[in-house]
């Protein structure tokens, strides 16, 4: 019997049920239904009612989904990857488990084998390509989502950020220096060629330095502001 689900529809009339069967005849369908009904291939769809024939027969039908054998991943999950993780969550989860299955193994075979480099810091892109061989994987988010999912702490693994560096232009070089930071590109250049024909008034604040930090993904540079300035910079008597 040919299988209705070449239809690609969840949802089908009783005409097109008829339709895909060329079915020559009523009682035919009624036999062809029943039997739709007993092999979990369709469930009447008891909203759209009977047709009013005999014997009656519903004008809708729903396909019935055939729930997946996750048995090879539930066993996976149970016996081969490291047996310090804590799959409660992948467990509950075995959709979002084979979406992420290649991570996980991934994580679990780099933990293994790295078991005694954890005194060794290296930097975040170069762990998250180490484990997964994927650079901005464990930066951009999805790496540390996947070491949460099975119990790890983030904290444990030894790196160190990278964040991007930032322009700055100092019209003094003094200590406690005030400093301004500017996110628009155009707005830091105007004032550093103020600065630069000797002129640090902005908006009535003597400024000392102005810092360019497009964005947030350059505001996070600030997190380690004092590797990336010279040394007259690293304690600013106000920040604006």
């Amino acid at each position: 019997m040919k299988d209705i689900k070449q239809l690609k529809k969840i949802r089908l009339t009783l005409e097109e049920i008829e339709k895909f069967y060329s079915v020559k005849d009523y009682n035919s369908l009624a036999i062809l239904i029943k039997k739709l009904i007993e092999e979990k291939i369709i469930v009447p769809i008891k909203a759209s009612k009977t047709n009013g024939q005999n014997p009656a027969l519903y004008k809708r039908y729903s396909l019935v989904k055939k729930e997946e054998d996750n048995s090879k991943y539930e066993d996976e999950i149970r016996n081969e990857l490291y047996i310090g993780f804590d799959m409660a969550y992948y467990k509950s989860h075995i959709g979002l488990y084979k979406r992420d299955r290649k991570y996980v193994i991934g994580l679990s075979n780099y933990i293994r084998v790295n078991k005694q480099k954890s005194d060794i810091s290296i930097s975040i892109n170069e762990l998250s390509f180490e484990i997964w061989q994927e650079e901005k994987f464990l930066k951009d988010g999805r790496g540390k989502t996947i070491i949460k999912n099975v119990g790890l702490d983030i904290e444990k693994f030894n790196f160190y950020t990278t964040p991007e560096p930032f322009v700055f232009y100092s019209f003094s070089k003094q200590n406690k220096q005030r400093v301004l930071i500017i996110e628009n590109k155009d707005t830091w250049y105007s004032i550093r060629k103020l600065m630069h024909n000797g002129c640090n008034n902005v908006l009535g604040t003597a400024i000392d330095t102005i810092i360019y930090a497009s964005g947030k993904g350059r505001f996070k540079g600030l997190l380690e502001y004092n590797l990336m300035v010279e040394e007259y910079l690293r304690y600013p008597r106000e920040v604006l």
